[in-house]
């Protein structure tokens, strides 16, 4: 009994991680690509951005080196080049919540129940909080000493929802699984879980591509395809080969 009980939850377990790793390596792929698609348009586009990150990555990769895990922790205005793109274009440009509670807005009382839409796209570019918002300005998040509302800025989404539905009548294994992925589900971060994957693996293929490449954006505007997705129409770059 003990070891088919163990052997049901190392399966169940396996089971589990595997789920995480599939969304990890596979879910992620296209919100990944079209963030990495508008940041290297917006780069191409900016040549004072991509002459300073030319600087940044000679200096902390040097000529034909491989990208290690110490070299991205020293790609800092790399890092703010990719969060500010990700404030001008969110891959995932609305979210839905369920209201936990009543809220009030503008005198109207929404019910709790009530599912709401967030568009993070609208939030990232409100004049009220962002200066310049239509603006693309990596400088604008060097030497942050203002504290802000950490709602303002959910590339990632954000939030909790922590409503649990009955608990089924079901045989032990199903009931652990049951448990785990609930618990992952619905008590966790609503966050996306491979957020520092995905800004890893776009460091390392935009590092190395301006290791070797000067780029021009063909276009000074691409429209947005406003889907689940926030993609691109179309970008059209030329590359260069640096000396």
């Amino acid at each position: 009994m003990k070891v088919s009980l163990s052997l049901s939850f190392f399966l169940v377990c396996l089971l589990f991680s595997s789920g995480l790793t599939n969304a990890l390596l596979m879910l992620g792929h296209d919100t990944t690509s079209a963030s990495m698609a508008w940041t290297l348009w917006l780069i191409a586009t900016y040549h004072k951005v991509q002459a300073t990150l030319h600087e940044e990555i000679d200096h902390v990769l040097g000529e034909g080196k491989e990208v290690t895990s110490e070299m991205l922790s020293e790609l800092k205005y790399l890092d703010i080049v990719l969060k500010e793109s990700l404030r001008v274009y969110p891959s995932v440009p609305f979210v839905q919540r369920e209201l936990t509670e009543d809220v009030v807005l503008d005198g109207v009382t929404i019910p709790a129940g009530t599912m709401v839409e967030v568009n993070i796209n609208i939030l990232h570019r409100n004049p009220k909080y962002w200066e310049d918002p239509e603006e693309f300005k990596p400088e604008r998040w060097e030497n942050e000493t203002e504290e802000k509302d950490p709602y303002l800025y959910i590339p990632f989404s954000a939030g909790y929802e922590a409503s649990p539905p009955p608990f089924p009548a079901a045989s032990g294994c199903f009931m652990i699984f049951f448990f785990l992925s609930f618990f992952f589900l619905k008590f966790s971060p609503r966050n996306c879980i491979g957020q520092k994957f995905a800004q890893n693996e776009e460091k390392v293929i935009i590092s190395k591509i301006l290791q070797k490449f000067t780029m021009t954006a063909v276009d000074k505007h691409v429209p947005a395809i406003p889907e689940l997705i926030l993609r691109p129409e179309a970008v059209k770059i030329i590359f260069k080969r640096r000396n």
